[in-house]
């Protein structure tokens, strides 16, 4: 008998075999998780982002002192808010459980240096802006309402932007033509200024109202306490500084929030 076609069969068996079982092994294992699972366990009723329209009012607008002829800063005596017509307060909560979570939100504050002049000008503008990071507690009530509070620390940031003509060394905007880039008896002003310390007291109070699955309305009160500190010396055209030292220029506010919050 010839053992030869049976030995190729078996051989071409034996291969097959070999071939099912390595595509068996080749497949992979089904994840034990994914990014679904992750948003699910993590983000979905966690996170949250919102979007508000605010108005801000400053503690201390008003500071003079008649017998001595000084305000903040030599001749600026009020500081007067500019209002921002856009929704500026951007913020992501992150929720541990209904009650716990932290908020990180942006503030910002503008503020004009206005003199006591006959003519009220403005000599520049105060700007204070950075990131708030609180602690907030909050209660699910009815009807979708739930009150907070929050209380963390603001990280500012502040600087002074001066007007041309004030930087440049005229005495009022009149007397400066705009554009021109000469200086006034050849004189120039500076103010140069900073937050008094990396972080201040930052704190919130609201209300959020849930209307459909994901979507709430939601208004608070909010303070940053921020305080500014300003050098301020001129520079002549022979060289020589005039110092007139340092004040301090309190920015602390208040800021009304109203908008729109999205909860994952």
């Amino acid at each position: 008998m010839d053992m030869r076609p049976v030995g190729l069969a078996l051989v071409l068996a034996t291969g097959m075999g070999g071939m099912a079982s390595g595509r068996e092994t080749a497949e992979p294992a089904p994840p034990a998780r994914g990014f679904r699972t992750f948003c699910e366990e993590r983000v979905q009723g966690h996170l949250e982002l919102g979007l508000r329209f605010s108005a801000v009012s400053l503690r201390t607008r008003e500071k003079w002192d008649s017998t001595g002829r000084h305000g903040f800063v030599g001749t600026i005596s009020h500081l007067n808010e500019e209002q921002s017509g856009w929704p500026y307060n951007v913020s992501a909560a992150y929720f541990f459980d209904p009650h716990f979570g932290v908020d990180l939100q942006w503030e910002q504050l503008r503020a004009q240096a206005v003199t006591t002049s006959q003519d009220h000008h403005v000599d520049g503008t105060y700007d204070a802006k950075g990131p708030s990071l609180m602690a907030v507690g909050r209660l699910p009530l009815v009807w979708g309402l739930a009150p907070y509070l929050g209380v963390g620390l603001n990280f500012p940031s502040v600087d002074f932007e001066p007007e041309a003509w004030w930087r440049l060394g005229y005495s009022c905007p009149s007397d400066y033509e705009p554009g021109s880039e000469m200086r006034y008896g050849g004189k120039t002003r500076h103010m140069d200024t900073r937050a008094d310390g990396a972080a201040c007291l930052a704190a919130t109070a609201g209300m959020r109202w849930r209307a459909t699955g994901n979507w709430a309305l939601d208004v608070n009160v909010r303070y940053v306490d921020v305080e500014a500190v300003s050098h301020h010396y001129s520079t002549e055209a022979t060289g020589k500084i005039n110092d007139h030292g340092e004040n301090s220029i309190p920015l602390a506010y208040v800021a009304f929030g109203a908008g729109l919050v999205h909860a994952f």
